[in-house]
């Protein structure tokens, strides 16, 4: 597989459900932070750079980068969490190929396998400027609903707070750890109004 992307792995969140001073992606899960496994996701799909957003106790989460990547990641900063669009853009900053596909992952998704990500990028030279991956649960409570088209399209990816009770009962979901976006990501995030970029989950 040759793929020419970055990453962008957002972890500035404070992570207040986890009821800890200690920044939620540093919290551990099988003797490793949780932030440390999207990393590593990405690497072993050769990204050409990984980006890290830190926020909330960016000195913490810059230490075990160096630790953890020496050399191999870039930091960009959200003074503000104003939510995931605004981080995105954060970490576009970072990035020095402008002509780059962008793979974002969040870093409090310790789950997420370098097969996953190979998937996204399998349809690299596809004409679709944007591509997600969904999944298909039996539990989808809590998690984002795929609104598709009488066609099959996905037209939104719809919080379940915002669902109908029809809506509810969909089983494919967003789980809300991968995008793959191109080139033109730059341009329409300046599109985003105030109240679409504080919503995060970071």
């Amino acid at each position: 597989m040759n793929h020419q992307f970055w990453g962008i792995v957002l972890a500035a969140g404070k992570g207040t459900r986890m009821k800890s001073d200690l920044p939620k992606v540093l919290h551990q899960i099988a003797g490793k932070p949780i932030l440390y496994y999207p990393i590593k996701a990405l690497l072993d799909n050769g990204a050409q750079g990984v980006v890290v957003v830190v926020g909330h106790g960016a000195e913490d989460v810059v230490r075990f980068l160096n630790d953890a990547f020496p050399g191999r990641i870039e930091i960009a900063i959200q003074k503000e969490q104003k939510g995931t669009g605004h981080a995105v853009q954060c970490g576009l900053g970072a990035i020095t190929d402008k002509n780059s596909s962008v793979v974002v992952l969040y870093g409090d998704m310790p789950l997420v396998e370098p097969g996953a990500v190979a998937a996204l990028l399998e349809d690299e030279s596809s004409k679709f400027s944007l591509s997600l991956l969904s999944t298909l649960s039996t539990e989808p409570f809590g998690y984002g609903r795929m609104i598709r088209s009488k066609a099959g399209s996905i037209v939104e990816v719809r919080e379940e707070r915002d669902c109908n009770p029809e809506e509810a009962t969909i089983n494919e979901i967003n789980p809300e750890f991968i995008l793959r976006l191109l080139r033109f990501l730059a341009v329409h995030l300046q599109t985003l109004k105030a109240t679409m970029l504080k919503v995060s989950y970071c």
